[in-house]
């Protein structure tokens, strides 16, 4: 489910995502509905197997090569002309720049300050080194994902059967959804990955690390926002 008005899995996108990949990816759309003004759902096709989170071992060997076909497939659909961010409905988004979307889009932070654990000094200073590192971001516009890891990525022991929980997914630089990995695994293990592969491959990879380290620090805060909203101590204290 999705608490953000409007924000629904839309028809269109889920129709036409991965055109290149398999029809294995392609959950089959069985109800698209909402609970009430603000709560919304998809129900789909479950997908067979687990979350990549299950993986112990093997993990880069396996893995990263059917991530990077997806990522590639998702970050090449082709977009009418439009803003960047976070997108709704049809794919209306709202900010004119992807610059603006990552140095302003906080309110749904800063509307936790003084009613939660969440600590409004943290995150002003964290968005300090964004805005910071902001200037060195391409205002390239691709599909991302905007969660993409492995509790949203399902695979059966052999290959990737399906990409889930589209919530968080934007108009904006690619290297974001390369970020989020990094973020959740750590050890430069996805970041050295994914700049091997979008150098060969002859995409942007300008100013990689600053962009990595800008999207670092943006979810960073996302995610503090998250356990302070849910109240989960133990996580946020991490």
């Amino acid at each position: 489910m999705n608490d953000l008005p409007a924000r629904l899995y839309p028809r269109a996108v889920l129709k036409n995502l991965l055109p290149s990949q398999s029809k294995s990816h392609k959950a089959r759309i069985i109800e698209i509905s909402n609970m009430d003004a603000d709560f919304f759902y998809c129900i789909s096709e479950k997908a067979a197997g687990n979350d990549l989170d299950s993986i112990k071992e093997g993990f880069a060997h396996t893995v990263y090569p059917q991530l990077i076909k997806i990522m590639d497939a998702i970050h090449t659909t082709k977009l009418s002309p439009g803003k960047y961010g976070w997108w709704v409905n049809a794919g209306e988004a709202h900010y004119d720049s992807w610059r603006d979307y990552i140095v302003k889009n906080r309110n749904y932070l800063t509307e936790l300050y003084g009613k939660s654990m969440l600590d409004e000094e943290i995150v002003e200073r964290t968005f300090g080194e964004v805005e910071k590192l902001a200037q060195f971001l391409p205002e390239e516009r691709h599909l991302i994902h905007g969660d993409f890891g492995g509790n949203n990525a399902i695979y059966d022991g052999k290959k990737i059967t399906g990409i889930i929980d589209w919530g968080n997914s934007a108009f904006g630089d690619f290297l974001f959804d390369a970020a989020n990995q990094e973020y959740w695994i750590g050890n430069n293990m996805a970041k050295d990955v994914y700049y091997n592969h979008y150098k060969e491959a002859g995409w942007n990879v300008e100013n990689f690390d600053k962009r990595i380290d800008c999207y670092l620090l943006y979810i960073g805060a996302g995610v503090m926002g998250f356990f302070a909203r849910a109240d989960m101590g133990d996580q946020y204290n991490l």
